[in-house]
C-alpha cells in the first residue's frame, strides 16, 4: 500500500523546517534511504521512529496522527481500501445515494448501525475501523469539488434510533463546504433503484466510478459503464432541489427526530 498522506506530510514538514533527510534519519535512528522511502510512501515506519520525527520537526502530533490514520486504513476490507486510495487522487467526487446517507457524509454512529446490519459476521474491530474511516475521509478531501445527491427517503429511513438520526441530519445541515442536493420523492424517476454510486474525476486520467451496496463496493473503469453512471448522476442532478431548498428540507426532516 502507498501511504500517501503520511508520506506527503512528512516531506512537507521536513522541508518547511529546513531539515535534511540525514538529520531526520539520525534523530529517528534510521538510514537516510529509509527516510527517503518513507517520504515516497513506499516504506512503513514504526511508531517510535514516527514519534521521534514528530518531536524533531515540531509537528505537534501531526505526523503521528497521519501515521495512526493509515494504520486504521490498513485494517479496512480490500474494497474499502481501494475506495480510499481512489478518492485521494480525485479532483472531483460526485455521489448519489437512494436509501441511506452517502458514505462520505455519514456520522460514525450512523455508519456503525449500517455496517452491523449489513455485515453480521464482521468483527467489532473491523466495523469500528470502517466507520471511523468514513468520518475521517471527508476531512482529507477538503479542497476538491464535492457534491452529493440524496434521495429524500434516505432522510426518513431510521438508522439506529432518533438520536442517531438527529445527529446525522445535523451533520448534513452543517456541511457548509460541500454541495448537498435532495432528490424529492415525488419526482417520477427511478435513479434511486440503481443503488448508491460515486463518480470520481481526475486531472490526469479517465474518470471511474464506484457502485455500492450494503456489504461491498465495486470499482467501475469500463468507459461505457462509467458514461452510463455519469448519465444517471446528471439525471439526478437535474431533478434535485437547489442547495438552499435542500438544506431547508433536511432541517425539516431533522425536526421530526426530537
Amino acid at each position: 500500500m502507498v501511504h500517501v498522506s503520511f508520506a506527503s506530510d512528512l516531506k512537507a514538514l521536513r522541508e518547511a523546517r529546513g531539515a535534511s533527510r540525514e538529520a531526520l534519519a539520525r534523530t529517528a535512528s534510521l538510514s537516510t534511504s529509509m527516510v527517503a522511502k518513507a517520504e515516497r510512501g513506499t516504506r512503513a515506519l514504526k511508531r517510535p521512529a514516527v514519534e521521534a520525527m514528530d518531536r524533531f520537526l515540531d509537528g505537534g502530533g501531526r505526523l503521528l496522527a497521519a501515521w495512526e490514520s493509515e494504520g486504521k486504513a490498513a485494517a479496512l476490507p480490500s474494497w474499502a481500501a481501494r475506495a480510499v486510495e481512489s478518492e485521494a487522487r480525485a479532483a472531483a467526487i460526485s455521489a448519489f445515494s437512494g436509501l441511506v446517507v452517502p458514505r462520505l457524509l455519514q456520522t460514525a454512529a450512523y455508519a456503525r448501525e449500517l455496517l452491523r446490519a449489513g455485515n453480521p459476521d464482521m468483527s467489532a474491530e473491523r466495523i469500528e475501523a470502517v466507520a471511523l474511516s468514513r468520518t475521517s475521509r471527508l476531512d482529507k478531501l477538503r479542497g476538491r469539488e464535492l457534491q452529493f445527491v440524496i434521495f429524500e427517503p434516505a432522510l426518513e429511513n431510521t438508522v439506529g434510533d432518533a438520536a442517531i438520526m438527529r445527529d446525522q441530519l445535523d451533520h448534513l445541515a452543517g456541511a457548509d463546504d460541500v454541495r448537498i442536493l435532495v432528490l424529492p420523492q415525488r419526482v417520477g424517476i427511478a435513479v434511486w433503484a440503481t443503488g448508491g454510486f460515486r463518480l470520481l474525476e481526475f486531472a490526469d486520467r479517465p474518470a471511474l466510478a464506484h457502485t455500492e451496496d450494503a456489504v461491498s463496493s465495486r470499482v467501475v473503469t469500463e468507459p461505457d459503464e462509467v458514461r452510463r453512471i455519469s448519465r444517471l448522476l446528471n439525471t439526478a442532478l437535474a431533478w434535485s432541489l437547489n442547495p438552499s431548498d435542500s438544506r431547508a428540507l433536511i432541517e425539516r426532516k431533522r425536526s421530526a427526530y426530537t
